[in-house]
């Protein structure tokens, strides 16, 4: 069995993205362009990063048997993440959405279904596996199987990095099993009843994470490292579509801290990966294919 650099463990998603001049009013009507179908889920991009810079991803998951979960496994091996652990549930539908994109501005909208596939429970954790890596990533939808391999990690030593997009009943369990939290401004408003990023990370400091970070999208992001605010301004591009931005983040930021960077040239790095991502369609479209090509556009941007 393959040692692996980075265990994912999250939702495997397949997207319909389309542009449109804008959006239209409820019962509205309105030409959707440059449709495009390709796989998603916060854990699978942020992975998907990590494997074409080099490292050696696994994904635990659930994919329904369906034409969308085949899809679905064929596009992550295409980019070399490795699928043995991905569970292809019987007579389920995996899990799909919908996102227009406002061509003028590149925000969207999505609208998404879990699809019929049951969550992932402990007993699918591959303990073995986990102690034998570098890290562990993960989602916030499955929290019963989170929470086991965040036990198992940090029993371990493995790193463990949670990218905290939506809130989910139970996921206080994670509290003292978390090195790396980087939550998205939604999740910070809905779980700290604040919007003052500020004041919202000092209750989010409750997780105990040794890196405490608040993705404001295109506000940059904040940090508390070793007790001290980090303020990272974003990249400033001409957006053609913003899905998949975060997830690319927390990819890039991963990676930076796996080679043990100074904490500001990381955030910044996962900042510059997000931006990229940012000018082409879809949650992959705009992920660099190597290091190097974030570290060209940073020179470039600071010029």
């Amino acid at each position: 069995m393959s040692h692996f650099d980075v265990i994912g463990i999250g939702q495997v998603c397949m997207d319909h993205i389309g542009r449109v001049l804008h959006y239209p009013d409820v019962e509205g009507r309105v030409e959707l362009e440059e449709v495009t179908l390709c796989s998603g889920g916060p854990t699978a991009t942020a992975l998907l990063v990590l494997a074409r810079f080099g490292m050696n991803v696994t994904l635990i998951g659930k994919v329904g048997d369906d034409d969308l979960g085949m899809m679905a496994i064929q596009d992550l091996q295409k980019e070399r993440i490795d699928t043995s652990f991905l569970i292809k549930e019987k007579h389920k539908k995996t899990q799909v959405s919908f996102i227009p994109v406002e061509r003028k501005s590149g925000r969207r909208t999505v609208f998404w279904s879990r699809g019929t596939i049951t969550p992932l429970k402990p007993k699918d954790i591959r303990k073995k596996i986990i102690v034998q890596s570098k890290a562990i990533h993960f989602d916030e939808l499955f929290v019963e199987a989170i929470v086991e391999a965040a036990q198992i990690a940090k029993k371990s030593g493995v790193i463990v990095s949670m990218d905290a997009g939506n809130y989910e009943e139970g996921i206080e369990e994670l509290k003292g099993k978390v090195d790396l939290f980087i939550a998205s401004e939604s999740f910070m408003k809905e779980y700290c009843g604040e919007g003052n990023p500020k004041k919202g990370m000092k209750k989010l400091k409750e997780f105990g994470a040794k890196v405490t970070t608040v993705t404001l999208g295109s506000k940059g992001s904040i940090t508390i490292y070793d007790n001290e605010f980090i303020k990272i301004p974003a990249y400033q591009v001409q957006a053609v579509d913003t899905t998949g931005a975060g997830d690319v983040f927390h990819g890039a930021f991963l990676y930076g801290w796996l080679r043990g960077w100074d904490i500001r040239q990381t955030l910044r790095f996962a900042s510059a990966a997000a931006a990229m991502n940012c000018l082409s369609l879809g949650a992959h479209g705009g992920i660099p294919k190597k290091p190097e090509e974030v570290f060209d556009f940073m020179k470039m941007a600071e010029r």
